[in-house]
């Protein structure tokens, strides 16, 4: 594939927990693991903050009353520009899982688009 950027979008299920998160000052309902990755003109809250509203436009996009705020949602940064999110529904159930969504950003530095992706394919496989 002649493309220099490759991104894989995997939907995998997985535990709905996640031992090491970081938590938001500014929203209760988002967190960030691996800033330390970022790019310098992006901070933890900034991703959450975006992410959520991204997400929440996702969804009123696909005709869902639901919002952003009924998921407690734990983003993750990897060393190898591996971004997940884990969303957790808002007084489910512990049994219910929730697939984790994931987007592999390969050959460049992370931006703030990847991230657009990843909020948008959360979107999608939660009305599937």
């Amino acid at each position: 594939m002649p493309k220099k950027t490759q991104l894989a979008l995997v939907a995998v299920l997985a535990t709905l927990l996640q031992s090491a998160c970081v938590a938001s000052a500014s929203s209760p309902s988002c967190s960030f693991t691996g800033e330390k990755y970022l790019p310098s003109a992006m901070s933890a809250d900034d991703v959450c903050a975006a992410f959520e509203k991204r997400f929440g436009k996702a969804l009123s996009g696909k005709g869902k009353a639901a919002s952003s705020q009924e998921f407690v949602l734990t983003v993750s940064l990897n060393a190898r520009g591996s971004i997940e999110v884990q969303a957790v529904k808002q007084g489910a159930d512990p049994a219910e899982k929730l697939p984790n969504v994931a987007v592999d950003v390969m050959d460049r530095a992370v931006e703030s688009k990847d991230f657009e992706r990843l909020a948008d394919a959360l979107a999608e496989v939660l009305t599937q």
